[in-house]
């Protein structure tokens, strides 16, 4: 920067030439593959589909990696749905908004916003076979519980797939509930 630039005292920490570290998002064996091809690090979208097998992911993602001869760790992240309230069922009805927003988008190509609470238990109550199904399948692919019931829920699903780091994503009505659940969550993992 010119010396008389209002930036010009800025300090870059740390300083040097450091590259960010690149990571690739999917929910299958072609992306992990890819990824491990190109050396990047994986982040499997179980917020997608959370029947996505992560361990045999994983292993592929890992053995693309080392089969392509690069050196260092090979880097895996599990990117969860996660919905934490006071209690169960209070997790539960906020997670149902997202699962039957689901439902309106792929089933019916309605994408306008999330429905109301009122709206969600309404359609819930009238849904056909099929919408059912598939409301239960997304409601399933939300971890919902309480602080401590999510955090086992995780910390599950990381020993058994070996992933190195987490990330959470939850999709509420509100912003109050949204802030909530990260709050319940963090004082679950002991962050502050």
């Amino acid at each position: 920067m010119p010396a008389d630039h209002p930036y010009a005292s800025l300090k870059l920490t740390p300083e040097g030439d450091i590259n960010p570290n690149l990571w690739m998002l999917g929910s299958g064996s072609g992306s992990c593959q890819f990824a491990g091809e190109l050396g990047m690090g994986f982040v499997l979208a179980q917020f997608i589909d959370s029947r996505t097998p992560a361990d045999k992911i994983f292993q592929a993602y890992r053995a693309a990696y080392a089969g392509a001869g690069h050196t260092g760790p090979a880097k895996t992240m599990l990117a969860l749905a996660v919905v934490c309230a006071d209690s169960t069922e209070e997790a539960q009805q906020i997670a149902s908004i997202r699962a039957y927003a689901k439902v309106l988008a792929h089933m019916h190509n309605m994408r306008d916003g999330l429905p109301s609470p009122q709206q969600t238990m309404d359609a819930i109550a009238k849904m056909s076979h099929s919408e059912k199904d598939y409301f239960d399948q997304c409601l399933a692919d939300i971890i919902a519980g309480t602080g401590a019931e999510c955090r086992q829920r995780i910390e599950t699903l990381v020993a058994n797939c070996q992933a190195d780091e987490v990330s959470v994503v939850n999709v509420t009505h509100t912003f109050e509930q949204r802030l909530r659940s990260y709050e319940l969550l963090a004082q679950a993992f002991e962050m502050f």
